[in-house]
């Protein structure tokens, strides 16, 4: 797991937690990551595997590594992370038991979702619920679907 960190503030009460495969960073992306970032003090982006993306996507075309670069350079980012072998909800576990000392005294976690990605899906099955202190959705807006452009390639082979 490679990092890239910005140091956090001991006045941070509010820890937003953004993830995603993150595979084509698209204007969507940016303005989701920053409207996630003005309702919270810190915004940690974690993204998926490689592995997880050839699975899902049958396609990696920016390497984990490469793709947190990207993340990291955004403004709206303070901390990049991914998971290899945990889900979401592992990773949050483990950030809660291991790294929520570092900011504020009563600081809670929120994590982000699109709400397009989480329609139809029940409280349980929604990533966070249940560990995160506040899991909230944030509204898609209308634009490119990185799921259309993977269509489009794999049909232009």
């Amino acid at each position: 797991m490679v990092n890239f960190k910005k140091k956090p503030k001991s006045d941070c009460n509010t820890i937003g937690i953004c993830a995603g495969c993150f595979t084509i960073l698209t204007p969507n992306h940016v303005k989701y990551l920053e409207e996630a970032r003005d309702a919270c003090d810190y915004l940690i982006v974690i993204t998926n595997s490689d592995k997880y993306i050839l699975d899902k996507k049958g396609i990696v075309p920016i390497s984990c590594e490469g793709r947190m670069q990207i993340l990291s350079g955004l403004k709206s980012v303070d901390e990049v992370s991914s998971f290899e072998e945990e889900d979401e909800h592992d990773w949050i576990d483990r950030f809660k038991r291991t790294r929520l000392s570092e900011f504020a005294e009563n600081a809670k976690t929120v994590v982000f979702h699109d709400q397009c990605a989480m329609f139809n899906k029940f409280p349980d099955d929604i990533p966070g619920f249940g560990v995160a202190d506040i899991v909230t959705m944030i509204s898609r807006k209308a634009g490119v679907a990185v799921s259309d452009i993977f269509r489009k390639i794999k049909n232009e082979k």
